[in-house]
């Protein structure tokens, strides 16, 4: 079973996507800020994929994403950014992200997500 780790402040959208993916098979850790990503890492958390918000409140989501690149643990383990920011995704950090996908604004629809999830874990 892949284990994806989920980092978004929005604790209804981590029980929406938490089930979803769940129920697709997917063993789901989440997170609510990014000092508790930075912590699962450093715990020696093994994970198959992180899907990373870009509006945390304590870590600006891009230095996030380069802090989590840094740390041995998740250097090379894929990252989706899933932020309602699209205009972030020309910022070249964000680039050190293996893909970006827009959030939608009904929370269900995850479509886009999971298709991207399956491309990057196949």
């Amino acid at each position: 079973m892949k284990r994806i780790l989920l980092v978004d402040d929005d604790t209804s959208l981590l029980k929406v996507y938490g089930h979803i993916l769940s129920r697709d098979g997917f063993e789901v850790n989440t997170c609510t800020c990014g000092n508790e990503a930075l912590e699962c890492a450093d715990k020696g958390l093994r994970v198959d994929l992180i899907i990373l918000d870009l509006n945390l409140p304590d870590i600006d989501g891009l230095k996030l994403l380069e802090q989590l690149r840094a740390k041995t643990e998740f250097n090379s383990t894929p990252i989706i950014i899933n932020s309602g920011y699209p205009n972030l995704k020309s910022d070249f950090i964000s680039w050190l992200a293996d893909a970006f996908v827009v959030k939608k604004v009904k929370k269900s629809d995850i479509e886009e997500l999971k298709d991207t999830i399956k491309e990057i874990l196949e």
